[in-house]
């Protein structure tokens, strides 16, 4: 199976587990991406921990914070 249709059902299966389970859809998400792209395309882990988004998951989480003490 090709590596861009793999990545592509990944989310999809995501959200199928985490609505009959109650694991997080975002924590299974970054998982099968960590795990499609080291273990299935070779990339190096710095590679793939690097095409992380930080300063949105900074930005979101800091406004989620303040919704929430609101």
């Amino acid at each position: 199976m090709n590596i861009a249709l793999i990545a592509l059902a990944s989310p999809f299966v995501a959200v199928l587990v985490s609505g009959f389970s109650r694991v997080n859809v975002g924590i299974l998400a970054l998982s099968f991406a960590w795990i499609i792209g080291y273990y299935l395309a070779g990339m190096p882990i710095k590679s793939v921990v690097s095409s992380f988004p930080l300063n949105l998951a900074t930005v979101l989480v800091g406004i989620t914070f303040l919704f929430g003490q609101a």
